[in-house]
């Protein structure tokens, strides 16, 4: 029995022309009505199907032009690249998304394609805190991310230009929660709220993921210092703590 040989390079010259495609567009490229034949020829290929649409839309690594965030838009395409991108936690990428566009908002359309990529292999994640920060899958790329976001750390404790760069983030990490151990509970809730008002947008997440303590605690603290709302005297506010229990005289028992 004969066996059909199908050209790869029909599939090539066809993304060249067309940049992104869908199944049924590159089977009959192919010339072929089976999904698995063209599968096989584009694993040869260093493909990327779109995060969105469900992965309809398909395109070559070599076609796909990446922005600073490992984003490429085509049409009614829209692709992620992990390696291209500096690690991403899923809101981010939703808002950097909504800002192309795409969806509503933080986090929308955004849980299945990166529950996709991870079952591809395509994409590692790491917790932090109580969220998940998005890296490539190979080791080396993940390994820069991770770095490079350390560093971006580092310079968002230590945003003057006569900062000691050669502190390693891990030290500057740790005497920021030494620092943070020692004050009190109104203290530390005004000092997360100054340490995030110096980094600005997501501040409030950042630090509440540095000091393992909920946002809302940061974004209160930050909001008495804006307001001037705070009490010098005093940890807690009048009326705080535990319910005073008025104490009944002993009754000695009766013989």
């Amino acid at each position: 029995m004969a066996i059909t040989r199908y050209d790869d390079r029909k599939l090539v010259d066809f993304f060249q022309a067309q940049k992104i495609c869908m199944m049924p567009e590159l089977k009959a490229a192919l010339g072929t009505s089976v999904d698995r034949t063209v599968g096989r020829k584009l694993k040869s290929l260093a493909y990327r199907t779109s995060c969105w649409h469900r992965g309809a839309y398909y395109t070559l690594d070599r076609i796909a032009r990446w922005d600073g965030q490992g984003l490429w838009f085509y049409a009614p395409a829209h692709f992620w690249d992990p390696s291209e991108d500096r690690g991403a936690f899923r809101d981010d990428l939703g808002r950097r998304l909504h800002g192309r566009g795409v969806g509503s908002g933080a986090g929308v359309g955004v849980k299945e394609p990166l529950l996709r990529l991870m079952e591809q292999k395509r994409l590692e994640r790491e917790g932090t805190g109580a969220l998940y920060v998005y890296y490539a899958a190979a080791a080396e790329q993940a390994q820069a991310q991770r770095a490079y976001r350390q560093a971006e750390e580092a310079r968002s404790l230590y945003p003057s230009s006569a900062a000691p760069r050669a502190l390693a983030v891990e030290e500057i990490r740790a005497a920021v929660i030494l620092f943070w151990s020692l004050l009190d509970e109104q203290q530390r809730r005004w000092y997360a709220g100054l340490e995030s008002m110096k980094l600005g947008a997501g501040g409030d997440r950042s630090l509440a993921e540095l000091l393992e303590v909920d946002v809302g605690t940061v974004a209160r603290g930050r909001k008495e210092l804006w307001s001037g709302d705070i009490l010098r005297d005093r940890v807690r506010r009048v009326g705080g703590g535990r319910v005073a229990v008025e104490k009944i005289p002993r009754r000695d028992s009766e013989d």
